[in-house]
């Protein structure tokens, strides 16, 4: 079972994501755009797991966000990953709620490890993947539209809750199921 943990955002954000999304498509570069319905700000990836890690992480996952109170995300830049030289990922940075969220996602590590379950090497940078680059075809209009692009998001997501999901690749895009989900704490 491949399984992750993540914020999901508010359909007034996926909408707004939407409308990114559309505008750098016009750029023809070769690129697959994730489902808005699928945009999620990831927290942790865990990859292939067991069905018994699945219990661990829940525990894990429930006492990191215990202490957190609700906060609000908001969505501001674009880039891309490695670096808009050679793009492979193209996403949307987090302006509000940056902070809180690497604070989050350093507890939920941090519980994980107590766990057993090791961490990851790469720094927790907060950011939405909106697509994947999957050929050079373009490429140059896509940089144009990513540097000519200024985006910031006018809705705010309330982040309540941290999700653990599973999911499944198909031909047709990833399956996203949630498989539970810890509370943060009213403000």
């Amino acid at each position: 079972m491949r399984i992750f943990i993540a914020i999901t955002l508010s359909r007034e954000a996926r909408e707004e994501l939407r409308a990114l999304q559309s505008s750098l498509k016009a750029s023809g570069a070769d690129v697959r755009w994730v489902d808005p319905e699928n945009i999620h700000l990831t927290l942790r990836f865990l990859g292939d797991c067991g069905e018994r890690t699945v219990p661990l992480v829940e525990s894990a996952l429930s006492g990191a966000v215990s202490d957190f109170r609700q906060f609000h995300l908001g969505l501001e830049g674009i880039g891309a990953f490695p670096g808009l030289s050679s793009p492979k990922v193209i996403w949307a940075g987090v302006g509000e709620g940056a902070r809180e969220s690497g604070a989050l996602c350093d507890s939920i590590s941090s519980r994980l490890a107590e766990a057993g379950i090791p961490g990851e090497e790469r720094k927790f940078l907060p950011h939405i993947t909106v697509g994947r680059v999957r050929s050079g075809k373009n490429i140059d209009s896509l940089r144009k539209a990513i540097e000519g692009t200024v985006f910031s998001v006018s809705s705010r997501t309330l982040v309540d809750r941290v999700v653990l999901f599973s999911s499944k690749l198909s031909p047709e895009g990833p399956i996203y199921t949630p498989l539970s989900e810890a509370m943060l704490r009213r403000p």
